[in-house]
């Protein structure tokens, strides 16, 4: 009896150490993409990747300082929460071709082809794929005030470096001039009113955007133009960048 005992201890043991590993490596897999996860548990402490072939999604929420002062950090947190849901819904479609990075109240950060499951001929196609659900999803969630949601996004393609930050929390984060430019895009996206939804992107994002896959989005109402005279691009100087929009005049 003793040792049948024993043996169920042990049984015990090993199924409850089994099922810890799988809650913490589906931890890990919430702060890094999975395949950083796996290194990181094969004893790589230390990753920096360099990766040629990107593009980098910032959502801005607009008129959140608005919002904030107006209707108080309770109601703001819970509209900004709903959003965020909405956004993650999105990300979780996307079956990995994008890999959401961080997040705070009034900020998104998106990104593909940093990552192993995501083809590097396809990722600014991915990513203006998912601004356009996620402008679309936002605008079903209502601001405290009652009005739809809207975004400023901006995207931009190139190289970046990519690597954990950390170890207690661990972080997959990116760097470079790509991820700077892709958040200069969202803050200088002309705000939306009216149901205008808007995304603006770079020479180097639209350059991999064939005209076929830009008509796809002609039956939601999108269509993409250059804007009428270049912007003026903090650390860039002025640059000729372009409106995918339903409003696509200045």
């Amino acid at each position: 009896r003793c040792c049948h005992r024993d043996e169920e201890d042990r049984e015990k043991l090993v199924a409850w150490t089994l099922e810890q590993v799988a809650v913490q490596k589906c931890l890990m897999n919430v702060l890094v993409p999975p395949a950083i996860s796996e290194r990181l548990q094969h004893g790589e402490l230390q990753i920096a990747d360099h990766y040629a072939n990107t593009t980098v999604m910032f959502m801005y929420l607009d008129d959140y300082e608005n919002v904030l002062i107006r209707h108080g950090p309770i109601k703001t947190l819970q509209w900004v929460n709903k959003l965020q849901v909405q956004l993650d819904g999105v990300v979780s479609h996307s079956q990995s071709s994008v890999l959401k990075l961080q997040s705070f109240l009034n900020f998104y950060l998106v990104v593909s082809g940093a990552n192993s499951t995501s083809s590097s001929e396809l990722h600014a196609q991915h990513c203006v794929r998912a601004a356009v659900m996620m402008l679309t999803s936002a605008q079903r969630v209502r601001t405290p005030g009652g009005k739809p949601t809207t975004l400023k996004v901006g995207l931009c393609s190139g190289m970046l470096c990519a690597g954990n930050i950390g170890q207690a929390s661990p972080r997959f984060s990116i760097f470079g001039d790509t991820v700077n430019t892709a958040s200069r895009m969202a803050s200088t996206t002309p705000s939306s009113s009216g149901g205008v939804m808007t995304i603006q992107l770079t020479e180097s994002c639209v350059g991999l955007l064939p005209p076929a896959f830009l008509d796809t989005f002609a039956h939601v109402g999108f269509s993409l133009v250059a804007r009428a005279s270049k912007t003026f691009i903090k650390g860039k100087g002025m640059m000729q960048t372009y409106l995918l929009s339903t409003s696509p005049t200045e």
